[in-house]
């Protein structure tokens, strides 16, 4: 038996593209699997599926070995039979029930002191003690998060199911929460699933990253070697890899191959490139480019272009400085480099990218 989720099902709807998923959701580890992709490509709809809420027309999903859904065999196990935690995106707490009183709707079938009990254990957990008496309405955003996350675990279900689970939080909290969310998961010992759009929520909240595209699932595998490897041009958008521009390879040695992009030449690694792949595409993320001061004496990375700064935007604690090199690029600094590199639209600087950070796709 294969442990984790195995989904691979499609769900159409009339005039619309189908949608039409193929993935697994390991269970190693309580690992963590983030849906993501742009809004309208069907990422909910697939936790629904998984839920139970929603039925696919064609296809099978497996959990541990047990079939929740089987269009062929006729076999749909009703949602309440399938043990999963749902966290759903605006949380849906019950207005008019307490802390406490939300948190063990699902235990109904415990007697008084088995849910108190493990009413006690999630406030103590997820530092909620001393709000069991609260309504939704006296809570903040980040609280009411919990108290859903809390809800979903009070029955121990199998697999944990989150939409969106931070979208409904203003920026700050978002931010001080993906961490304390992951810490959250990972200590219940349960195998999750994630829906985000959000590029940070990903990277923070995730072990494994399955990527939708145009109501497709189009790539999977560890976050950062998804992020860093994009199986193709249409993924890299979905990624926000900051420059993806045709390349054409001009040489290659020993792994290492000069590809010149709009006139500039760079030096990148091929491993995994097929040997007759001459067009490219070639993909740069903006946290993999160093800016260093024109005069700087080089060091190890290959590349090396002079650039001219085009504009600088501030993204929450960082500094996205973009850039002309001969071609469009970007670069994320904190705002102490920026200041120590003096940038400035105008200013002349030097981008370092070293030979792997470079990721070609063959076009």
């Amino acid at each position: 038996m294969i442990e984790g989720l195995h989904a691979g099902f499609e769900r159409k709807f009339p005039g619309e593209l189908p949608i039409e998923v193929m993935f697994h959701a390991p269970r190693r580890d309580a690992a963590i699997t983030v849906l993501f992709g742009p809004s309208g490509v069907g990422k909910s709809t697939v936790l629904r599926c998984i839920a139970g809420l929603d039925r696919p027309d064609i296809g099978r999903i497996e959990f541990d070995g047990t079939v929740w859904h089987d269009s062929e065999e006729q076999i749909s196990v009703p949602a309440r039979q399938r043990r999963i935690g749902l966290v759903p995106q605006e949380y849906a707490l019950f207005p008019h029930l307490t802390v406490a009183e939300n948190i063990g709707f699902g235990l109904f079938r415990a007697d008084d002191a088995a849910r108190d009990k493990r009413v006690a254990e999630l406030l103590d957990q997820l530092a909620l003690m001393g709000f069991e008496k609260r309504r939704p309405a006296e809570l903040s955003g980040g609280q009411r998060q919990r108290v859903a996350l809390a809800r979903a675990l009070a029955p121990e279900p199998r697999l944990l199911l989150l939409d969106e689970p931070l979208s409904a939080l203003d920026m700050p909290t978002r931010l001080r929460l993906r961490r304390e969310l992951r810490r959250w998961i990972k200590a219940t010992g349960i195998p999750a699933i994630v829906v985000t759009h959000d590029r940070q929520e990903a990277t923070s909240l995730g072990d494994e990253l399955v990527v939708m595209y145009q109501g497709r699932t189009v790539q999977q595998g560890p976050v950062n070697e998804v992020f860093s490897k994009p199986s193709g041009a249409h993924v890299a958008d979905v990624l926000s890899v900051e420059t993806v521009r045709p390349g054409t390879i001009l040489a290659r040695t020993n792994g290492l191959a000069v590809v010149e992009v709009d006139g500039v030449a760079l030096q990148v690694l091929t491993i995994g490139l097929p040997e007759d792949t001459r067009d490219v595409f070639v993909c740069i993320r903006a946290e993999d480019v160093i800016l260093e001061s024109p005069g700087e004496r080089p060091a190890s990375p290959r590349n090396r272009l002079p650039a001219i700064v085009l504009d600088l935007a501030r993204e929450g604690p960082l500094v996205r400085v973009d850039l002309d090199c001969g071609f469009p690029l970007s670069s994320l600094l904190t705002a102490q480099g920026c200041e120590e590199l003096q940038l400035q639209p105008g200013s002349r600087t030097t981008a370092v990218i070293k030979a792997p950070k470079v990721h070609l796709i063959a076009r």
